[in-house]
């Protein structure tokens, strides 16, 4: 876990002052780390820089002078900021008496507890010993940093999402003719570091196995990214291994040494470039021969997670093959659950968790970490939220945004690479304007391009072409790449993007809008499934844009309307038939619970009709 994070807000005129603060401070460097506007380096986006620092930070201290009460940039920016976070979040402030002023007439500043006591100024006579009163400050502030933690830690809620996925995979290494190689897969907060941790400590109750885990996305394993193989080496002692068959022999010696089977857990593998996974995987594979050869009843089993479904990691060679599970957003019942479980006790009313799991699932899409912060949020306001009130957009401003913000758009998050500042707010922006889009191709990517003169001369400044992006974006961890033209957001990640940046019901709709006449435009070009996944998009869209329509009435009849006109005569065949194509759409269809949803949201009755049109073009 990342140690929290201290925001010094101070005058530039305070200058001294604040390198005294920052020396004392830094003498608790283990509880806590400190960000001030020295960090920000020559040529990087200052203001950015100072936002994005705020909403990151877990304790900010007020270096109170009357400088700092004249400055209008702290003001009007940093002190509204960051008394919101203390408002919304519980964020810990800090005003600290560096010199005296006159805060009473400040009305925010008056009503608020200031160091040292009864507000006398730290450098405020010469006769008073400064290094005691910051050293006691430091204590102070490290003391509540830790308690918070403590807070924090003292409870989470009790998922139990990946029960499926930890129950096959703990089945698999536990018979002997089980799965041994796994790779989990999935996009950012999604669960794949839980599911690991769950997997450790079970698996080290067991008296036959022992467990390494290494962290490639930690910055102190950073040089196994390029030397995948000195993992396991350097763990068991290997000092020379360039031969990877004997590196394979001598591991297996010391792994059979312990007389208990290994379990090798390894997050972060989409550092590993190809050649380095193939390497991985080799040895992994004369490893298992070697501790064959001794006789004995040892085995090895590895389980890699990785934000990306890599190709370097499918199929059967290099030896051994993996099992890739694929784990995906919460379920309702899973959310349920787990608000039983943290209302236990309580008088709730019977169906007061099947109403907040209905109303949670939607805010949260589902997504793990973001659920937790919503019922973190129910549970410290004691429970008095009607479902009504957590998808209300206050809430949302409040919980979902800063999600986004601080966690989700971090550059680890999601990008492999590292790119600049002005860089990476240009494929922020892109993912953003795709957020409408269930499936995504360049086409897409060069119509949002073309549409947009400033986003256009951006990529012209940073000398990138659309298929240079393209290529980019592509390889985000929010994207799940195919081998065809299509590439899928992940659904949950899609959901709260486009909530997130078209904050209103009327931007939603008219995004959908521009979506479906997008898809009227293209299908005309293309033949086969291509054309028939176009005109599936193109009606959800249009579904999506009658849904959060203000008018109440013929939402129905212009959906049945604009089905028959869609598909009539529009099934191109190539290889297919119409009717095959007709199939095709249909079972498409049948399989698409956003899809479905949408339009029950609407009419009950609905779905059945559409697919009523599609059968008769199929039978005619």
């Amino acid at each position: 876990m990342s140690k929290p994070l201290v925001f010094i807000s101070y005058s530039h005129e305070n200058e001294s002052e604040k390198n005294v603060l920052i020396k004392h401070l830094k003498t608790r460097s283990n509880d806590f780390d400190i960000w001030v506007d020295d960090s920000i380096e020559y040529g990087d986006e200052w203001l950015e820089k100072i936002k994005k620092a705020m909403g990151k930070a877990d304790a900010a201290i007020f270096l109170i002078s009357k400088e700092f009460l004249n400055s209008r940039f702290i003001l009007s920016t940093e002190v509204p900021e960051l008394l919101k976070r203390q408002q919304d979040n519980g964020m810990m402030v800090l005003p600290l008496m560096g010199r005296y002023c006159d805060f009473e007439g400040v009305p925010w500043l008056a009503k608020m507890q200031i160091y040292p006591k009864n507000a006398k100024a730290v450098w405020g006579s010469s006769s008073q010993n400064v290094d005691k009163i910051l050293k006691d400050f430091t204590h102070m502030v490290a003391t509540r940093l830790n308690k918070k933690v403590d807070d924090k830690l003292s409870w989470q809620p009790k998922f139990q999402n990946r029960e499926e996925e930890l129950d096959s995979i703990l089945y698999n290494l536990s018979n002997s003719g089980g799965c041994r190689f796994f790779l989990l897969v999935s996009g950012p907060q999604i669960g794949k570091t839980w599911l690991l941790d769950k997997l450790a400590s079970q698996v080290m109750t067991w008296e036959s196995w022992f467990v390494i885990r290494t962290n490639l996305s930690v910055k102190e394993n950073y040089w196994a990214r390029a030397d995948s193989i000195g993992i396991l080496a350097h763990h068991f002692g290997v000092v020379s291994y360039n031969q990877s068959a004997g590196l394979a022999e001598q591991i297996g010696i010391k792994i059979a040494s312990q007389g208990k089977s290994l379990l090798f857990l390894l997050d972060g593998v989409e550092y590993l470039i190809d050649d380095e996974a193939k390497k991985l995987r080799k040895l992994l594979s004369e490893i298992k021969i070697s501790l064959k050869k001794t006789g004995k009843s040892i085995d090895l089993a590895f389980i890699g997670a990785s934000r990306s479904d890599v190709k370097a990691w499918k199929g059967i060679i290099p030896s051994p093959r993996f099992k890739h599970l694929v784990l995906t957003h919460f379920k309702k019942a899973v959310i349920e659950q787990a608000l039983k479980d943290m209302a236990a006790g309580r008088s709730m009313g019977s169906n007061w968790a099947a109403k907040m799991s209905l109303a949670l699932d939607d805010a949260s899409e589902g997504l793990p970490a973001l659920l937790a912060y919503y019922m973190a949020y129910i549970r410290k306001r004691e429970f008095v939220d009607k479902v009504d009130d957590i998808v209300k957009v206050d809430v949302f401003k409040r919980i979902t945004v800063p999600y986004v913000e601080n966690q989700l758009f971090l550059n680890e998050n999601l990008l492999l690479a590292h790119y600049s500042q002005k860089q990476f707010t240009i494929i922020k922006i892109v993912l953003l304007k795709l957020s409408p889009y269930r499936w995504i191709s360049e086409s897409h990517l060069e119509k949002i391009i073309n549409a947009d003169n400033k986003l256009s001369t951006n990529l012209k400044k940073q000398k990138w072409e659309t298929r240079d992006l393209w290529n980019i974006l592509s390889q985000t961890y929010l994207i799940r790449p195919s081998d065809t033209i299509w590439h899928e957001m992940y659904p949950g990640i899609r959901r709260v993007l486009f909530r997130y940046h078209y904050d209103t019901k009327l931007k939603q709709k008219r995004a959908h809008e521009r979506a479906y006449k997008f898809f009227g435009e293209w299908w005309k070009d293309i033949s086969g499934t291509d054309r028939s996944l176009y005109l599936i998009e193109n009606l959800w869209h249009f579904v999506e844009s009658k849904r959060l329509s203000s008018r109440i009435n013929g939402k129905s009849k212009d959906i049945l309307k604009h089905a028959a006109e869609l598909f009539t005569g529009a099934l191109k065949p190539n290889h297919n038939t119409v009717g095959d194509l007709a199939k095709f759409v249909v079972s498409r269809m049948q399989d698409d619970i956003e899809f479905q949803l949408s339009i029950m949201e609407l009419d009950t009755k609905l779905f059945e009709k559409i697919l009523t049109i599609i059968d008769e073009i199929d039978r005619n």
